[in-house]
């Protein structure tokens, strides 16, 4: 999926940053999907489809190489602790 340049600007949070995208999803042919959790994503995504899963405040796609769902995005509000290696 291919987001667009300078989307994240002045988004203040996940939401109003999956908001900006779902403005440009005609344009790109890009769905954004919500769910209660990740357990309730479908056993097989779909490219250019993002997942929202409610509960954890987060942003997934679904990567066909690896047949699994990639985290793409929290809201940084959420972090708790950054463990540095």
């Amino acid at each position: 999926m291919a987001i667009p340049k300078n989307t994240n600007r002045g988004a203040k949070s996940l939401t109003d940053f999956v908001l900006r995208l779902r403005e440009d999803a005609g344009r790109t042919g890009s769905t954004i999907r919500q769910y209660s959790s990740i357990a309730a994503f479908p056993n097989l995504g779909e490219d250019n489809s993002l997942y929202i899963a409610q509960d954890e405040n987060a942003l997934y796609r679904w990567d066909t190489a690896t047949l699994r769902y990639i985290c793409v995005g929290r809201d940084w509000q959420d972090i708790e602790i950054i463990r540095s290696i």
